[in-house]
């Protein structure tokens, strides 16, 4: 069943540009259904929300400012990653040089201010379009996945995933045997895998194209590209800067 109405926060230090966008919201329900459920000057209180909400209660779509007092949106989406991995988060900021860093923490989208209608209902549509393939990612076993490999179309066990890199809109699913395809987005699977328990896959960002299995984790070529070596295969992949002091702390423990 795909989602019928959008349930959004905004989550913006500035009062006029929360009104801005809520005005936006609202004339684009014919286009895009949505209701704007709650507004918030600054991440904190958007986080105490979430602390004391369940999931099913909270909004499914966040518009993010930035540079807020206390918590930035930065923070904010961090840690929404941990408490609600299945809110959708579109920054909406006027500064574009957090774009790469956004999308790194699984973004939606990217709003540049001033915000127009088109851009937003965009932006919207892309996070409704995130909300309905979550729910046919998973495969009949819940710790399982659909692929397309040589023999078509097949049900892979979670665990025989060494890591998976974003390619175009699919992802590429690596194994010690063979390479698949996904039909989901590496932020689709990212959040999928966000909804199960840490012991029950493993796996670390390295880049913002990909997700590597932390028992997989090979070593570390540093340099102004760093590389990982994934073990079971001859692959390597990158390691992005912000990245890489953590998988160094991964492999060391």
């Amino acid at each position: 069943m795909n989602v019928q109405t959008l349930k959004i926060a905004i989550a913006d230090d500035e009062p006029l540009a929360r009104l801005r966008l809520q005005q936006l919201c609202d004339d684009l329900k014919n286009e895009c259904p949505n209701e704007v459920l709650a507004s918030y000057a600054h991440g904190s209180a958007l986080m105490q929300t979430v602390a004391k909400q369940l999931p099913d209660s909270l909004p499914n779509v966040l518009l993010l400012d930035i540079n807020m007092p206390g918590l930035s949106g930065m923070e904010v989406a961090a840690g929404l990653a941990k408490h609600a991995p299945d809110m959708a988060i579109v920054f909406v900021s006027a500064e574009p040089e957090h774009a790469v860093e956004a999308f790194e923490l699984a973004a939606v989208d990217y709003v540049l201010k001033p915000v127009r209608a088109e851009r937003l209902l965009k932006a919207l549509n892309k996070a409704r379009a995130l909300l309905d393939s979550r729910q046919t990612i998973v495969a009949p076993a819940p710790h399982s996945l659909t692929v397309q490999g040589a023999s078509g179309s097949q049900s892979l066990p979670l665990h025989d995933v060494l890591y998976f890199k974003a390619a175009h809109k699919t992802t590429v699913v690596r194994t010690a045997q063979a390479s698949f395809t996904c039909a989901q987005s590496l932020a689709d699977i990212e959040h999928w895998l966000a909804t199960l328990k840490p012991s029950d896959h493993g796996f670390v960002r390295v880049h913002r194209n990909s997700l590597a299995r932390r028992s997989a984790l090979g070593a570390v070529l540093e340099g102004e590209e760093s590389t990982l070596q994934v073990l079971g295969v001859t692959d390597a992949l990158h390691v992005s800067r912000r990245m890489l002091a953590s998988v160094l702390s991964d492999l060391k423990s």
